[in-house]
């Protein structure tokens, strides 16, 4: 009596399953967002959930339907490997997405099937072999799924880590990335889990079961909620960016003034890399500021500044010869002084001086 019980708990379990896993798999397919550039990569991590989804689904029903952990050991355990090795796969590469803020790259997808497509078509072949060859076949299988399990949880690990340390400075942002972790691993257990499902009692698959239509629920309900706070979330962190680069900008700026206020710029053959050491920062983030914000390179601005001072220096000090003033202000020769004054000025420095005089 007790075993037909736990039977038909079993079966209802498995259908209930393959029932529930379709229609959030349908949903998470075919539910409308709002089509935003934000809302692209999360669109795609939620098709390869509905994947995952789906294909337990299916798997849910053949078991139901076909009885297979009564009807064969092997093959009820290599058709679960066979369908949660891609499912699992999937589901961390979708929530890795969505934690790095990053699309799913077709190479990622290349590297993390091909253990994946290998471990199906070597279950598939055991089915041709003695028994000794299907418990070696199953044990390298379980190994193997176990492994890239783990390594791919690494991988949403580290990026989880790294996320909430990009996001201290707004605790709401960080807080609700946090909250992720909960689907997250509780998935990663729950896919594992599943190929324990065939080989132990009945009693205890039940209970894994249970485990089983609990997270559906829960998974579907935290897509759905993320995709609500989504674009919030996104216009916080946004923000915080944004908030971190006016504080960079601000920051340059004033250093660029106390050093044209010391007049460094006066120094000869200053280089790129020299002045941004001077300035605590770098060449590359020098030379677009300078590109961005003032629209010229970096050689331009520096030879802007010393003409100016050059130009001070011819009024301010009438007995100061046209050489003195370049080599004073920083340029190499008086030639390419004289050179780069008439190009802005369209006469020669000792021109300029008469003019200025009249």
């Amino acid at each position: 009596m007790n075993s037909l019980l736990f039977n038909s708990i079993y079966n209802y379990l498995l259908l209930y399953l393959a029932i529930v896993a379709c229609i959030f798999a349908l949903n998470l397919f075919f539910i409308i967002f709002p089509h935003t550039p934000a809302k692209r990569r999360y669109r795609q991590a939620r098709y390869a959930i509905a994947t995952g989804l789906l294909m337990v689904a299916i798997l849910s029903f053949i078991h139901w339907y076909f009885q297979l952990r009564e009807l064969s050991s092997y093959y009820s355990i290599a058709i679960t490997i066979g369908v949660l090795f891609p499912a699992l796969t999937l589901f961390i590469m979708a929530f890795t997405a969505i934690i790095s803020e990053e699309e799913i790259k077709s190479e990622h997808m290349e590297r993390n099937f091909i253990p994946v497509i290998a471990c199906i078509i070597t279950l598939w072949g055991g089915g041709f072999g003695n028994d000794r060859v299907r418990i070696v076949i199953l044990v390298t299988a379980s190994v193997v799924f176990l492994v890239e399990t783990f390594t791919l949880s690494l991988l949403m690990r580290r990026s989880l880590n790294k996320r909430v340390e990009t996001q201290r400075q707004h605790p709401s942002v960080q807080a609700f990335i946090l909250w992720l972790r909960l689907p997250m691993y509780w998935g990663v257990v729950t896919g594992v889990l599943g190929v324990a499902v065939m080989v132990v009692s009945k009693k205890i698959a039940i209970l894994l079961l249970f485990n089983f239509a609990i997270f559906f629920c829960h998974l579907f309900v935290s897509i759905l909620n993320y995709a609500m706070h989504f674009e919030k979330n996104t216009l916080a962190q946004q923000a915080v960016v944004l908030s971190g680069r006016q504080k960079r900008k601000r920051k340059i700026e004033e250093e660029i003034q106390q050093w044209i206020k010391k007049k460094r710029y006066m120094k000869t053959q200053l280089t790129l890399n020299e002045v941004a050491l001077q300035l605590h920062t770098n060449r590359t983030y020098l030379s677009q500021y300078l590109n961005m914000e003032l629209n010229m390179p970096f050689g331009t601005w520096l030879s802007q500044l010393r003409l100016n001072e050059a130009k001070q220096m011819l009024i301010d000090e009438p007995s100061l010869s046209i050489t003195e003033a370049a080599q004073t202000c920083g340029f190499s020769s008086v030639s390419n002084f004289s050179h780069l004054f008439s190009a802005l000025e369209g006469m020669t420095p000792q021109q300029w001086r008469v003019s200025k005089k009249e």
